[in-house]
């Protein structure tokens, strides 16, 4: 780079020199070469980190019946959406409701049997008044009738027992969300608390998990820090993502998840965001590039991004100075938005730099043709949220 800049300069140096050895007898004919320049352009540009992540359900859920016994409905559809108290199995529950009426007579049995202790008391209460027994018999019927309430106690629980295992015969949605593919089918036999027979996954909000590197996961702290935030779980800025096809969607997410620890088999952090899912776009398992916005919309200057050039790791543009000749600026780049780069510093906003023309430039005298800087009327910004 260096030895482009010094031909640069002197390649100017030398057409001065050339006009004052002739002088005005004998002009010098140099070569003029047109070049397309363009003005930086101020314009409102947010700061952005990219990552790559996957889609994940917050609820995924592994139907299995509290019960063993055999399959005798399927009331749903593989791959459709169900709400939370959808009946989806059906157990044969001939046996559960034979155990319910069972149950149901016993209690009916005690609760005569406490009936008849609540009288006898009663009766044996009078003769102890007239003296007619003795107190140990008095003691007898009221540990009877005691005994009898306890035994009213067992009967009720043992049907409401009986009852709620009839009702585990009826295999319900636990959460609304997307079922699979019914695993079972009419006639299998299921067995209790091991046999899956779906899976539902919740699809409103959807989460994506993603991965930072130490290095980003500190400026990203020393960021939220300077904003007057705690730290990325109170990130003020929003989370974009791009489907696969290349579309923006069109809902921000938010950081809800901020892993305790790095993973030391690959030094990252993993962090998860939250998406609106309401049209249920979102699916688990998806690829899914991220944006995360690190700054506040500001204004920078920006020029083409073909225009830079980078040679020992120095970036420079091609500017046409004063005297219509051509210099190597040096400049600090910030990020690439679209087709157009942040410059932080080297360029001013009046300088005209070359995007087009000459693929090298030798210190050429050259006749500038100003043009709009490329890529401006593209769009540059990040996808808003809630954009249609």
């Amino acid at each position: 780079m260096r030895v482009r800049l010094i031909k640069v300069l002197l390649g100017c140096a030398i057409l001065a020199l050339s006009a004052i050895a002739y002088g005005d007898d004998k002009p010098a004919e140099p070569k003029v070469v047109e070049v397309l320049a363009a003005k930086p352009v101020s314009q409102e540009i947010t700061d952005y980190a990219d990552f790559t992540g996957r889609t994940e359900a917050l609820e995924n859920v592994d139907l299995r019946s509290r019960l063993s016994g055999q399959v005798v409905k399927v009331n749903f559809k593989g791959g459709t959406a169900v709400k939370k108290g959808d009946l989806l199995f059906e157990l044969d529950s001939r046996a559960y409701r034979a155990e319910v009426d069972k149950s149901a007579a016993e209690l009916q049995r005690t609760e005569a049997r406490v009936q008849r202790a609540a009288t006898d008391l009663d009766h044996a209460k009078k003769l102890a008044e007239n003296k007619a027994i003795s107190k140990e018999e008095l003691d007898r019927a009221v540990a009877d009738t005691q005994e009898a309430q306890a035994g009213l106690a067992v009967a009720r629980a043992v049907l409401d027992r009986a009852k709620l295992e009839l009702e585990y015969t009826r295999i319900t949605a636990p959460i609304n969300g997307n079922i699979g593919r019914p695993l079972v089918t009419v006639g299998n036999y299921v067995n209790a608390g091991t046999t899956t027979m779906a899976t539902i996954v919740s699809s409103d909000p959807m989460a994506v998990n993603f991965g930072i590197d130490e290095r980003t996961y500190f400026e990203l702290q020393k960021q939220a820090r300077e904003g007057t935030v705690k730290d990325l779980l109170d990130w003020p800025y929003p989370v974009r993502l791009r489907l696969a096809n290349g579309d923006a969607y069109k809902h921000a997410g938010k950081i809800d998840f901020v892993d305790n620890h790095a993973d030391p088999a690959n030094g990252t952090i993993q962090v998860r965001a939250i998406f609106p899912n309401p049209d249920g776009t979102l699916i688990p398992g998806l690829f899914a590039p991220l944006h995360l916005d690190t700054s506040k919309a500001h204004k920078a200057l920006v020029v083409q991004d073909a225009a830079v050039r980078t040679e020992d790791g120095k970036h420079f543009v091609f500017v046409v100075n004063e005297k219509k000749c051509v210099e190597l600026r040096l400049i600090k780049l910030g990020q690439r938005h679209g087709d157009l780069r942040e410059v932080k510093s080297g360029l001013n906003a009046d300088d005209l730099v070359v995007v087009g023309g000459v693929k090298w430039l030798e210190g050429d005298n050259v006749t500038p043709k100003v043009v709009a800087m490329p890529g401006v009327s593209k769009r540059t910004d990040r996808p808003t949220p809630d954009e249609k």
